[in-house]
């Protein structure tokens, strides 16, 4: 099941455009789950899934750290239900979303190793790494990534209708 996920998300990586396009309603979500998370001092963590690049579906997947204010770990049985979606729907793997409550909107360290295994690769190969700040509640910041061991590469998001 996992190799037939990393190939259908390495085919969809080569033949998408550039820009993350996200839908407005995914936006507003995120935003909101965010909002929510940030009355509880938490980090929110969630997915996109969709086909060719093009989200389709946001399912939100419970922050299961034991340091929620300042990390997130996304329950694994919430990703392997993603997973299995994933698999029984013929989707990709589009985005993995979660909140900075209170810095900025930018990956952190450990951010970057979480989205890497011990050797360094990428454990979802392909994948867009969102991050919504809530550093400024009133005015969130969204903004998207490809994470590497040693850096972040910010990837423009084209807001399209619903």
């Amino acid at each position: 099941m996992y190799n037939s996920v990393v190939h259908r998300t390495l085919r969809y990586l080569l033949e998408r455009a550039l820009d993350m396009r996200l839908p407005q309603r995914f936006l507003d979500e995120i935003i909101a789950h965010a909002r929510e998370g940030r009355a509880q001092d938490a980090e929110i963590c969630g997915v996109l899934l969709g086909k060719d690049g093009d989200p389709t579906e946001l399912v939100r997947v419970r922050n299961v750290d034991p340091s929620p204010r300042v990390r997130y770990y996304m329950d694994p049985q919430g990703l392997f239900t993603v997973m299995q979606r994933i698999e029984q729907g013929g989707l990709d793997l589009v985005a993995i979303y979660h909140s900075h409550p209170h810095t900025r909107a930018y990956p952190s360290e450990t951010d970057r190793r979480n989205a890497h295994d011990d050797q360094g690769n990428p454990l979802y190969p392909g994948t867009i790494y969102i991050i919504c700040s809530l550093e400024h509640p009133e005015q969130p910041a969204v903004r998207a990534f490809h994470l590497f061991p040693d850096r972040s590469e910010e990837e423009r998001i084209d807001i399209v209708d619903n």
